[in-house]
């Protein structure tokens, strides 16, 4: 129960605590909800941030290699030692390099 009455203002309670406040104690945040105006979120400015239009093309490329060879070869060996590496699913990635 409030002692106070204050003119021209009602109570009204704050979503994020519960806590019954005075109308001129409450402001609605960024997501519509009302809450005490200390702890009242703004929306952030980087939401509104949207990026420069950048038509310029690039000045030149390079044309790229035309003809190689993917090189994943790894020995098919365990170690120094002349035990072959057990079969299993990724057995296509070891290829004999001659």
């Amino acid at each position: 129960m409030r002692n106070r009455w204050k003119k021209g203002s009602f109570l009204i309670i704050d979503s994020e605590s519960g806590m019954t406040r005075y109308s001129d104690k409450v402001k609605k945040d960024y997501t519509g909800e009302r809450v005490t105006k200390r702890y009242a979120d703004y929306e952030q400015p980087q939401d509104f941030i949207r990026p420069c239009n950048d038509p310029r093309p690039i000045p030149f490329s390079n044309p790229g290699l035309q003809d190689f060879q993917v090189g994943n070869c790894v020995p098919v060996d365990v170690g120094q030692t002349n035990v072959p590496t057990p079969f299993g699913p990724a057995n296509h990635l070891f290829t004999v390099c001659s």
